[in-house]
């Protein structure tokens, strides 16, 4: 993120990809039971292997197309019009020079310095709550035969939250 993000921006990219993570989990929890039902129909393989073919093959193939299709660096970018080239790659220079003249950190300096703990708390609070969601919606359409699970677990995570 640093090739293409000024520091200023970078931190509402990462915000929207976090943001992204509880939304790709409703709509892969979609498809993938559609992938399950399938696969129990077919019987050609098992729901596993037909479950991993569906998430990977996507992903490998538009990975080939990112590394294809985006450019090494800034100089590369054909969208960019000259002066923004100009101006973003002048703002990552010095970007790049100010972060040489920070500290460098150890591991072991790292991983007790006290934002870095307090960041990982978030995100594990963050982690811990989206499987707590997943794992409570199953068990709330275990209990709900007659509501879909979606309906079932929309409804679980609204009562939680309020």
């Amino acid at each position: 993120m640093t090739l293409w993000f000024p520091a200023q921006y970078r931190a509402r990219i990462v915000g929207y990809f976090m943001a992204a993570i509880p939304l790709s989990t409703v709509i892969g929890a979609a498809d993938l039971r559609c992938v399950a039902l399938f696969a129990r129909r077919s019987r050609v393989l098992p729901v596993l292997q037909w479950l991993f073919i569906v998430e990977a093959v996507p992903a490998i193939i538009l990975a080939g197309v990112v590394f294809s299709i985006l450019p090494i660096g800034l100089p590369d970018a054909a969208w960019l019009a000259p002066d923004e080239r100009t101006w973003l790659t002048g703002r990552l220079d010095v970007e790049q020079r100010q972060r040489r003249r920070c500290v460098n950190y150890s591991v072991r300096q790292s991983l007790v310095n006290q934002r870095v703990l307090g960041l990982s708390l978030v995100y594990f609070g963050a982690v811990a709550t989206n499987y707590g969601l997943s794992f409570s919606c199953r068990k709330s359409s275990r209990r709900s035969p007659q509501h879909s699970s979606d309906s079932a677990c929309l409804c679980h995570t609204v009562r939680l939250l309020a």
